[in-house]
């Protein structure tokens, strides 16, 4: 909401002073940034971008095997429009956001403001362990087929790949799983969990993809498990556009606001931004770095430093 609000912000601090852009400006609020039930991320600025279509809406289903597609019509959208309503991108002369950290960087140096380099990309996989489901208790440990423990091992696989790497910014999260039955007396017949790689570097990433793979084959066979593994998105990360940045550097210095410069570990809607124009962001600090939970905090003064910057720099876009 922070962003959002900053933005409408910037619009009543220049209707108040009677400014008057020699280009339009607009707020936009994007559906589905976050990785939704259905396994996409940023469903909103993707369309926008020209990144998803039609089939697209149709492929990419919920755990219920619902579609985006289905669920927009059952609310009263019409998706079959879709390609005719995105035939198109817009032109855009540039785009800013303003977001929390979701770190504890800005809030641990006490700056109020960071100006982002770069968006790390995710890469989005869903595993499926086949194993065999057995007594927990009538079950020796020899004998097991535990779909579990192989997704226990991948996970840890998965955590020392992405320790291990040189890049300069990767991670790797297993953040969501289901056991089949998902009984306590029973050893998992089946287990799916998510996998989610994020770097700076596109090469980096594939890299740690293809490295996991190889760890899951060496797994599952020693196990003696089976698995699938689904490819769910494989995005490009995106470098903050040179331009903005020292625009946005200039406006800091004008403000006397001290920033640092530092990478998004976290996707933004501009990551998807950038495939049709200059994209840059800035950053606040939100409290111990805690996000997507009503622990979530920030402070209105850096708030306010963080519009302040955004108000600044829009206005010398908006004179270009």
């Amino acid at each position: 909401m922070a962003g959002v609000f900053a933005a409408l912000e910037v619009i009543r601090m220049m209707k108040s002073d009677g400014y008057q852009p020699k280009r339009s400006i607009f707020v936009n609020a994007y559906a589905g940034e976050e990785m939704s039930r259905f396994g996409m991320c940023c469903i909103g600025s993707r369309a926008i971008v020209g990144r998803i279509h039609q089939q697209d809406l149709k492929d990419a289903r919920n755990m219920a095997g619902e579609s985006i597609f289905d669920v927009l019509s059952h609310d009263g959208f019409e998706p079959e429009r879709f390609n005719r309503d995105f035939s198109t991108k817009p032109r855009v002369h540039a785009s800013l956001e303003l977001h929390i950290e979701q770190n504890r960087i800005l809030q641990d140096k006490g700056i109020s403001v960071g100006i982002v380099t770069g968006i790390c990309a995710p890469t989005n996989l869903r595993c499926e362990i086949h194993g065999i489901q057995s007594h927990a208790g009538g079950t020796s440990m020899e004998d097991r087929r535990d779909a579990f423990m192989a997704s226990a091992e991948i996970a840890l696989a998965l955590e020392h790949l992405a320790k291990a790497s040189d890049s300069e910014y990767i991670t790797g999260t297993v953040g969501a799983m289901k056991l089949d039955p998902g009984a306590a007396n029973v050893i998992p017949g089946q287990a799916n969990f998510s996998i989610d790689i994020r770097s700076i570097s596109a090469q980096d990433k594939d890299d740690l993809v293809e490295a996991l793979q190889g760890k899951i084959d060496e797994i599952t066979r020693n196990r003696g498990v089976t698995y699938q593994l689904e490819q769910l998105n494989n995005d490009t990360p995106y470098i903050c556009s040179p331009r903005l940045r020292e625009l946005l550097h200039e406006s800091a210095k004008e403000l006397e606001l001290p920033v640092l410069d530092m990478i998004s570990g976290a996707y933004h809607d501009s990551l998807m931004l950038g495939d049709i124009t200059d994209a840059a962001m800035i950053f606040i600090p939100c409290k111990d770095g805690i996000s997507h939970d009503r622990k979530e905090s920030i402070d209105m003064d850096d708030l306010a430093k963080g519009t302040d910057l955004l108000a600044a720099t829009l206005r010398r876009l908006s004179e270009e």
